[in-house]
């Protein structure tokens, strides 16, 4: 091998070392790790990309004692199994032998009341400490029905659950800045809903698909998808239901991301640099121009790119939960009022823009693309960007379609 190809391997190796220490001293554990200590945690959406790095993250830093994870049969496997298979993934390698503290509770997200059976939901109320709701669907042309169930109902009944949990510290809802898109500015507080929760849960119960269809266009309004509009509603759920949990002395907060899920990117430093197992938002992109199937990207740019490593992500989950915690005793002791915390993670100003990403062949994309030539490169690795839509299209079928004539 030439030069070229020992500097790749060499970072390719980098990337794929695991460093097999665990972050945990009993005799020596910060604040946030001491309100963890022998907690019994709830995550939804754990088998997704911020899930997976969220649970991680909980076994190898937090003395959690449990965590229960709701987890949906497919494919005719048993849940335990599912997580079996989930902890091969070497992003747990680190911890492999904290695997028995991960309990599966049987559920789905678009069923009412997440589809957990009554003595599972039992057992949630008699013994859970804090709950991360992170699952939702991130799909932009999902069906309206499917969006309100997944991202607003689940929501609301999960709420319904945590009231009646005793032991409960923390609740944390995990939105998206894009739920506001509709507004230049978007600070840390819920803004008024553009429906009200009860009123479209029952609609899309009610209705028959095809008229649902039908009416999505009108009910979206200036929000371009039903992810959007779901989240957004989703956010006055968590203040209006929340409101119960306040009255039993319980915090609940809710952390917005970029796109949470969709444009939460690679590690920046943990559990492993450069992880990632999805084609979600940027990633699409690089994967898509590297392998030589997208030549031409509607991108201006001039625009800061809203992208934030998934580490970043997760770790404000856990400290906002704390935190959260905190500001609520505190308030009691003084018998002060407590809002809802609402806490925007994202990028920057100072962030790459769209300008400073690229992919083509004077950096290491056209490295990667030897090792790969003869498998997956179906044209040179590079793309255009192009920020005005007209000559986007115009690009895109001189590049895509003739290109492929040629």
């Amino acid at each position: 091998m030439g030069r070229r190809e020992d500097e790749i391997e060499k970072v390719i190796e980098e990337f794929n070392r695991v460093d097999d220490s665990v972050d945990i001293d009993e005799s020596d554990l910060t604040p946030i790790q001491e309100f963890y200590k022998d907690a019994t945690v709830l995550v939804t959406g754990c088998t997704g990309f911020l899930g997976h790095v969220l649970l991680e993250k909980l076994l190898r830093s937090c003395p959690v004692s449990r965590i229960y994870v709701l987890v949906r049969k497919k494919r005719g496997k048993e849940l335990e199994t599912r997580l079996d298979e989930m902890f091969t993934d070497k992003v747990f390698q680190r911890v492999a032998d904290q695997r028995f503290k991960v309990v599966a509770i049987e559920g789905d997200c678009e069923g009412p009341n997440l589809g957990i059976s009554g003595e599972d939901r039992d057992t949630l109320i008699k013994e859970v400490d804090m709950v991360f709701h992170v699952a939702a669907t991130v799909r932009f042309d999902e069906k309206l029905k499917t969006a309100i169930c997944i991202n607003v109902r689940a929501v609301r009944d999960l709420l319904r659950l945590a009231r009646q949990m005793p032991r409960l510290k923390s609740f944390v809802h995990v939105s998206t800045i894009y739920c506001n898109c509709t507004r230049d500015v978007i600070a840390e507080e819920i803004y008024p809903p553009v429906a009200n929760y009860e009123g479209v849960i029952s609609m899309v119960e009610t209705l028959r698909e095809e008229v649902l269809d039908k009416i999505t266009p009108t009910l979206l309004g200036k929000y371009p998808n039903t992810y959007t509009y779901s989240k957004q509603i989703a956010e006055d759920v968590v203040k209006r239901e929340g409101e119960g949990c306040l009255l039993q002395f319980t915090v609940q907060q809710l952390v917005r991301h970029f796109c949470s899920i969709v444009k939460s990117i690679l590690p920046n430093k943990e559990p492993i640099r450069g992880w990632i197992n999805n084609l979600y938002g940027p990633t699409g992109v690089v994967v898509g121009t590297g392998a030589g199937f997208i030549r031409v990207v509607h991108i201006n740019n001039s625009i800061t790119a809203n992208v934030i490593p998934v580490d970043i992500c997760v770790n404000s989950l856990l400290a906002v939960a704390w935190e959260a915690a905190e500001n609520f005793k505190k308030a009691k002791e003084e018998r002060s009022d407590f809002k809802l915390t609402t806490y925007n993670c994202e990028s920057s100003t100072e962030n790459v823009r769209h300008s400073d990403v690229r992919v083509s062949e004077s950096n290491s994309a056209d490295h990667l693309g030897i090792f790969h030539e003869a498998i997956v490169l179906h044209w040179g690795l590079r793309a255009v960007n192009q920020k005005h839509l007209v000559l986007q299209l115009h690009f895109g079928e001189e590049l895509h379609l003739v290109g492929d004539l040629q």
